[in-house]
């Protein structure tokens, strides 16, 4: 009468007549603490189901909580745990005071007595008085304040990660280097690359600034760069890395660039002296204690019939994702590139209904086994030209952040059979998640977005990955603009009265709404233009599509204002 249960994935166990009646278990591998709990909670309360229609129940009490065999197990009866790797720390005389004193408790790799390896067991050591959120907040503080110390000591012995070298990392070493790098680029003439064939002719300061614009620029200082110039991520990810498009590209006269990108998640707190204050800057005050809030709930979305149908051509919303681990776009190599295709495609082949698509491969890729030589060419330009694929890269920022190393290989698409939900594979992002229909209905297009979101992320996470997100961050991106939701919620509108209005840029800007022509950023009028929320982080998902709601309506009564007062 003593067994096991697994599921097929075998993260969620239960042990039957072992020391206690029951032994609930949620695991995987990597730190989404997370996801393990979500599916532990599941977990118990499905069982709980079961045994309460046979007629029993959990023993619990008002005072003990859940009652188990050993007292030091009541109340939660909770151990949430990480395998932690603390070679320097563990070494420290202290080591368990300081654990202790954030509420952890240390076990060997291989249990209580088990010794040195330099990985440690580290879970919390309460279990009565305190809820189960509790205790797993508890742990995720001690957990990342213990791994800081980690690195603090490393950083004094000198043991830093090698410098990645696929692709280069290393690129001035120095204020001098980086100050005539800024003036080379300045006035750097345009040149041509050639990216899988396609000619692409870059300029760095087409339009001709004076200097460097960039919120980067604004505050990277020579202090501020020694200070940084010599740490190195887990990935061997550098400060020259992160900050390569903003030496090389001075800024944009009508749109402020941010001026750099992170190469992996951990930059973004490696780095965090001069990412904080860019961050603050880009979304118009963001401090670095402050939390980002997450709401994908579509019933909260207003009513979108306030927007006149008559003006609206198309409804987008779209959002990148990051998987935990593998480094981004900018940093990360060919065989990487490949391990995310491989894991993200074997999520989205098992999406069903009316999510259930294929994936296509760029035209030339081999890394897809199940299509080989991927899409065909005619295949690929007719997906751009229906505007549901992307182009390769052809900007001096993505060039900058070598973006377009090995291209195509490992690059692709999903999308279901009515091309209205899209993935793309390892462009700016390691996932770019879309949804989009013709007309105004946002509320649809969230739906089907929010559907899709949830679908990939709980393959992914099957799979023993996770994406990328913190509290203070939201979901981490490549770019700093895109952090938080990422959400970019656009319909495509037209304003060809208003779009000529000296103050229609200022009237869309006090509607927390950013416009694009119809062709992009740059393109010359033509009446219709993206109009979309032009913010990311500090507001929720559904704050953001009602902004965009209301601001869309705004201008459209503005239009129909000016097109009465004219006739």
């Amino acid at each position: 009468a003593r067994g096991i249960y697994h599921n097929k994935d075998k993260n969620a166990l239960v042990w039957l007549n072992e020391e206690d009646h029951l032994r609930i278990i949620s695991m995987q591998m990597g730190p989404d603490i997370k996801a393990v709990f979500t599916r532990f909670a599941n977990l118990c309360a499905e069982v709980e189901k079961v045994v309460t229609s046979e007629g029993y129940s959990f023993a619990h009490s008002d005072h003990l909580g859940y009652i188990l065999t050993c007292p030091s197990n009541l109340g939660t009866g909770l151990r949430a745990s990480m395998m932690v790797k603390l070679p320097n720390l563990g070494k420290h005389p202290d080591f368990k005071k300081m654990a202790g004193d954030l509420g952890i408790q240390i076990r060997g790799s291989a249990g209580v007595d088990s010794g040195f390896t330099g990985v440690f067991d580290l879970s919390n050591s309460a279990r009565l008085g305190k809820s189960e959120v509790e205790l797993i907040n508890i742990m995720i503080d001690g957990v990342a304040a213990l791994i800081n110390k980690e690195k603090e000591l490393a950083a004094a012995a000198g043991d830093k990660p090698a410098i990645r070298q696929d692709p280069q990392h290393e690129f001035y070493g120095s204020w001098e280097n980086v100050q005539k790098t800024k003036a080379e680029f300045l006035t750097k003439p345009a040149y041509t690359i050639d990216v899988n064939g396609v000619q692409i002719k870059l300029h760095h300061n087409s339009a001709g600034v004076e200097g460097h614009t960039s919120c980067m620029a604004n505050h990277l200082t020579e202090d501020l760069y020694n200070q940084l110039k010599d740490r190195v991520t887990a990935n061997g990810v550098t400060l020259d890395k992160c900050i390569k498009t903003g030496i090389e590209n001075p800024g944009h006269p009508a749109i402020k660039t941010v001026g750099m990108t992170a190469g992996d998640v951990e930059s973004y707190e490696t780095f965090k002296e001069l990412f904080d204050p860019v961050i603050d800057e880009r979304h118009g005050g963001y401090g670095p204690e402050e939390k980002h809030p997450s709401d994908m709930d579509a019933s909260k979305i207003k009513d979108p019939s306030v927007i006149d149908s008559e003006y609206v051509i198309s409804t987008r919303v779209r959002s990148g994702r990051s998987v935990q681990g593998i480094p981004l776009p900018p940093s990360c190599n060919k065989e990487e590139r490949r391990k995310l295709e491989a894991i993200v495609t074997k999520a989205l082949t098992k999406l069903e209904g009316e999510l259930a698509g294929d994936y296509f491969p760029l035209a030339g890729s081999q890394s897809y086994a199940a299509k080989p030589g991927g899409m065909t060419a005619d295949e690929e330009e007719k997906l751009r030209e229906d505007h549901f694929l992307f182009q390769e890269p052809d900007s001096t920022l993505l060039i900058s952040g070598a973006m377009h190393r090995d291209w195509p290989d490992a690059r692709g698409i999903y999308h279901n059979k009515d091309k209205n939900a899209l993935v793309w594979l390892n462009e700016e992002d390691h996932l770019r998640i879309i949804s989009m229909q013709m007309g105004p209905d946002i509320k649809a297009v969230f739906t089907r977005f929010a559907n899709l979101c949830a679908e990939v992320e709980k393959v992914v996470t099957s799979e023993g990955y996770s994406f990328a997100h913190s509290d203070h961050l939201g979901y981490i991106l490549t770019c700093p603009s895109n952090l938080g939701t990422g959400l970019r919620a656009s319909m495509m509108v037209k304003l060809p009265n208003l779009g000529k209005h000296p103050d229609f840029k200022k009237m869309a800007g006090d509607l927390g709404i950013q416009i694009r022509g119809s062709a992009g950023v740059d393109s010359g009028f033509t009446g219709v233009f993206d109009l979309s929320n032009s913010a990311r982080l500090g507001k929720s998902e559904v704050e953001l599509i009602n902004i965009m709601i209301d601001g869309v309506a705004a201008l459209i009564n503005k239009e129909k204002e000016l097109a009465a007062s004219a006739e």
